[in-house]
């Protein structure tokens, strides 16, 4: 998903928590519950936010999503970049060499120096086909609901690896968690990123999808 100009702050508690929610019933299983990681940056002092870990529950979400009830104050001076979850966590998923059961990113390209003036989000979001199609549909049909309470230009799906092997090396390239920086945003070109998007600028063949 991409947002237009203009869109609500996704990272925002009201316009979060709804997500969250709905999404809940995908970030957990037997390999293990999703973790997050949140980069967002204070200007006062100025450093990285230090969120520590983080678990797909509401105390996490409420620590790191602004405005919410535990940090009604100090969201004011932060900035957010990108949020991340993967079920399981990464580790997990480094150890085992197999790709997470659910995946989600999040990325705000106007945290970027130079960047667009209104914030325009990017969202990724992924769960193996192996889990089979009638998960595949639900999860599908949850984003279709979320899709309508944002202006997203582009919504689309597309049945794909979770990498493409590295010819002569035992690594991959063009993963699905690094779509929000290589893919979507083009998080160095800041002229991209100010032109209309829509799924002719994608480099595979996706399937829009009208909400």
């Amino acid at each position: 998903m991409k947002g237009s100009e203009g869109s609500p702050d996704l990272w925002a508690w009201r316009n979060w928590e709804p997500w969250a929610t709905a999404l809940t019933p995908f970030t957990t299983g037997p390999r293990g519950n999703a973790t997050m990681r949140c980069l967002q940056y204070s200007a006062d002092p100025k450093k990285v936010v230090p969120f520590g870990k983080l678990s797909w529950d509401e105390k996490s979400h409420q620590r790191w999503a602004h405005s919410s009830p535990t940090n009604a104050e100090e969201w004011k001076y932060w900035k957010f970049l990108s949020l991340e979850a993967c079920a399981p966590g990464w580790t997990v998923c480094e150890k085992e060499s197999i790709p997470p059961d659910f995946y989600f990113a999040m990325k705000n390209p106007n945290g970027h120096r130079n960047a667009p003036k209104h914030p325009v989000p990017f969202l990724v979001c992924a769960i193996p086909s192996s889990l089979g199609s009638r998960k595949v549909s639900e999860l599908e049909s949850v984003l279709c609901s979320l899709a309508k309470t944002l202006p997203f230009s582009v919504f689309a799906h597309k049945r794909r690896p979770w990498g493409v092997s590295s010819l002569g090396q035992d690594s991959f390239t063009y993963a699905i968690q690094d779509m929000t920086e290589s893919v979507l945003s083009g998080a160095t070109d800041f002229d991209r990123m100010r032109k209309p998007f829509d799924e002719d600028l994608l480099p595979e063949t996706w399937r829009r999808i009208v909400v």
